[in-house]
């Protein structure tokens, strides 16, 4: 799972789901600010210029089932 934004700053929850959830891994964005739209933007550019088509592209956003 990969955490960005404000709520990836919840320590208590990011353990709680990497120890309780049905995650093998949680990854939590380390620019959950502002920032974070820099880092997009950068990433954004890096594969437009170099051609390299992203290797995961997120179809919908739907909670995992327990």
């Amino acid at each position: 799972m990969c955490l960005s934004g404000g709520v990836a700053l919840h320590s208590v929850m990011n353990a709680r789901l990497l120890k309780d959830g049905p995650f093998d891994d949680v990854f939590m964005q380390p620019a959950v600010g502002d920032a974070g739209n820099a880092l997009g933007a950068a990433l954004h550019v890096w594969h437009a210029a170099t051609g390299k088509p992203r290797t995961f592209e997120m179809e919908h956003a739907v909670r995992s089932p327990r």
